[in-house]
């Protein structure tokens, strides 16, 4: 679990969880001056996606066998 107070990951499998500020990700995404612990959530939830995604894909290959 990673937990920064604003973004954590539960089971990346089957419970993926990520809430988050829409306004500091906003800021983040718009603004030049980037916040080190920003730019670190946001790469924290980009990853996530991505390993779900090939979870399920992992997951659904299992499932045919």
């Amino acid at each position: 679990m990673i937990n920064n107070g604003t973004i954590y990951i539960n089971n990346l499998t089957s419970n993926l969880s990520t809430p988050f500020d829409m306004e500091i990700l906003n800021k983040y995404l718009n603004n030049n001056e980037e916040d080190e612990s920003i730019k670190k959530g946001y790469d924290i939830l980009e990853a996530s996606s991505k390993v779900r995604e090939i979870s399920m894909m992992y997951g659904a290959k299992n499932r045919r066998l």
